[in-house]
């Protein structure tokens, strides 16, 4: 069954379609209906590298995701899946097992690879293939197609939502990471300063943190920006996450996003 699967995957992969993608690079955004990554899967991956992909393809309910290879030699080396949706509880799912398929629900899907400070030429990376499950007939909550994907990896950047002024809309899903380099370091910070500049009022519209945690190498739920202040700053020495999400009435003017690394 699994290899009738992984063949079908791999012939789709194999072909022109402008549906399928794939990703060999450390972090990146992919939007095909079918897709995979290939992260140094047969050669030794760094100490401390840390990698995010993000997966959103237009009408997705869910994603099937198959791992084909994982050669990381710690138990603190991870490959996580974050689900996302958009009223749907956050997931956060270790993959682990090779040739199980892992059901992912939400209409996005975050994939963190993080390796500790043990890594030994032994350890190498991973593969992986996921395919996008549609609901075309009813998609989650009519998601907004001004939903927005912002993968940060300079040092430095400034970041207005929605880009081009005016207001956000309603039941939007957008996500923020701040990965600005592929070997965390901690003798350094990433620091994200939020100015709101218009909110829904009563937690309506919300901003979820989430800080990337070197000592158990996990996404930990810092809490969220409702809009009673009027800026937050953020402080992690490792990777940060957030997470946007509207309701179905009232918008506002949005959020500025000052970033650095320092």
């Amino acid at each position: 069954m699994w290899f009738q699967y992984i063949l079908h995957i791999s012939l789709v992969l194999g072909t022109a379609s402008v549906y399928a993608e794939s990703s060999t690079t450390c972090g990146g955004v992919l939007t095909g209906e079918t897709g995979g990554i290939s992260y140094k899967a047969f050669e030794p991956h760094d100490q401390n590298e840390r990698c995010v992909w993000i997966l959103r393809t237009d009408y997705a309910e869910r994603y099937e995701i198959v791992l084909i290879n994982r050669g990381m030699a710690s138990s603190n080396d991870k490959v996580i899946v974050t689900s996302l949706g958009l009223r749907s509880p956050d997931i956060h799912t270790v993959l682990t097992r090779i040739d199980t398929l892992y059901n992912i629900n939400g209409s996005v899907a975050i994939i963190t690879f993080f390796s500790d400070s043990y890594a030994s030429s032994a350890s190498t990376g991973f593969t992986l293939y996921y395919n996008a499950v549609f609901n075309e007939q009813n998609p989650e909550d009519d998601l907004s197609p001004w939903s927005v994907e912002h993968l940060v990896t300079q040092n430095s950047a400034e970041i207005r939502h929605p880009l081009s002024g005016g207001v956000y809309t309603n039941n939007e899903l957008s996500t923020f990471v701040f990965s600005p380099n592929s070997v965390y370091s901690a003798t350094q910070n990433l620091n994200v300063n939020v100015t709101i500049l218009g909110f829904e009022p009563r937690c309506a519209d919300t901003i979820t943190v989430y800080f990337l945690t070197t000592t158990n190498s996990a996404w930990r739920n810092m809490g969220r920006i409702c809009g009673f202040e009027s800026k937050v700053t953020l402080i992690n020495p490792d990777l940060i996450l957030l997470i946007f999400r509207t309701d179905e009435a009232n918008v506002a003017q949005g959020f500025h996003l000052s970033f650095s690394y320092w």
